[in-house]
């Protein structure tokens, strides 16, 4: 029997795609092949949350639709889908751990200090996920949303006072996120020494403060200066100019958009490597990097293509002016450009594998960054220093 068709948002999805076992039963307005996704991606996050706290939630209800909105009845999850791939799994996971928790670990006792359990959402909804492997609960390589960045911006301010914060009388987003990943990943990766003893408590609601200068040791200002160290050292390293763009792994990101989509790289660098392109059995395809930006108005791109054709232009206001043109080195062997950016004395440098170069130019703005045009890449390899 064919299922009918239902228009939200401007698409038209069949009727809700549905995935149940006994963890979960999600509803999805979806396409089969992104219902099989988020169902991997719930059965990985799952197991997860389960080995974490140590407990086990029960059934959980999942709703993803255009329209979707609400927190459910808490035991249920209820979910827009967002703008990207990215945003729409961090909005699902956030809430996904939020309910989890809730059904498993609170077990119903209400939250007398707010940030705590909003951040442990928060936080472990940062992710990276390539289909297969998901690692919750990182910084993650580009959102647009930046919390690292904001709660740096806020931590940072002379008037922070962190004992307002931790005792409710202030509150953030982005701190409660960041605060959270703190005292879970400070110690090298690890929980702060006192958290074994913090987490029962705050799992059954009572207020975080005094408990957590009495579990973690330090006074206000120490712990200030401890935790925006530790935001310093946490920051997220490209934020997104246009596309979709999502992190799948450690310095392997995936870009995605109708034009020009274009990510830039923004902690201090002075190298940039990327791997560029696809499979060679794949043509047709125009990816490579952002030389500077000032903005995410104003900024220089090389793309270069499977046939070895390349173009280096300037972006401003969405005008583009060309500065170079022309059928340079191809791509290697496998289909790939390997790429060695560098700024030197305020020129950017661009070298390829083989001993191809372009430049130096004279770019105004910082950073460097990733670049792909009417397509969806994989760049698997991205490192900086």
């Amino acid at each position: 029997m064919l299922r009918a068709l239902l228009l939200l948002g401007g698409v038209a999805w069949a009727a809700p795609e549905i995935r149940e076992n006994e963890r979960f039963r999600l509803e999805a307005e979806a396409t089969a092949e992104e219902a099989d996704e988020l169902e991997r991606f719930l059965e990985a996050a799952h197991a997860q949350l389960a080995a974490r706290f140590k407990a086990k939630a029960g059934k959980i209800s999942v709703r993803l639709g255009e329209g979707a909105s609400g927190a459910g009845d808490g035991k249920g999850v209820v979910v827009a889908r967002q703008p990207g791939r990215y945003a729409t799994r961090t909005a699902l996971l956030r809430e996904y751990v939020r309910v989890f928790y809730e059904l498993a670990r609170a077990k119903g006792r209400e939250a007398e200090t707010k940030w705590y359990r909003e951040g442990q959402a928060e936080f472990l909804a940062g992710h990276d996920w390539d289909g297969k492997t998901l690692r919750m609960g990182v910084v993650p390589l580009v959102s647009a949303e930046d919390l690292p960045g904001e709660a740096l911006a806020e931590a940072r301010k002379e008037d922070f006072d962190i004992g307002a914060f931790i005792d409710g009388t202030s509150a953030s987003r982005a701190l409660s996120s960041s605060l959270y990943g703190h005292i879970t990943t400070g110690d090298g990766g690890k929980p702060l020494p006192g958290f074994d003893k913090f987490e029962p408590k705050m799992a059954g609601g009572v207020k975080a403060a005094p408990l957590f200068w009495q579990c973690f040791g330090k006074k206000p200002p120490e712990h200030a200066q401890l935790f925006v160290k530790w935001l310093e050292s946490s920051q997220q390293p490209f934020a997104p100019i246009a596309g979709d763009w999502e992190g799948l792994a450690p310095g392997r990101l995936r870009g995605a958009g109708k034009g020009l989509a274009a990510c830039r790289f923004k902690l201090p660098a002075t190298e940039f490597r990327a791997t560029v392109g696809a499979p060679k059995e794949k043509k047709g395809w125009r990816a490579g990097v952002v030389l500077a930006a000032e903005s995410e108005k104003s900024y220089a791109v090389f793309l270069a293509d499977w046939a070895g054709y390349f173009n280096i232009f300037k972006v401003k206001d969405g005008q583009r002016q060309i500065l170079e043109q022309g059928t340079g080195a191809p791509p290697s062997a496998d289909g790939f450009y390997r790429i060695q950016l560098f700024r030197k004395k305020g020129q950017v440098y661009l070298m390829l594998e083989g001993g191809a170069s372009y430049g130096p130019w004279e770019l105004s703005g910082s950073g460097f960054g990733l670049a792909v045009e009417n397509n969806d890449l994989v760049f698997p390899d991205v490192t900086w220093k």
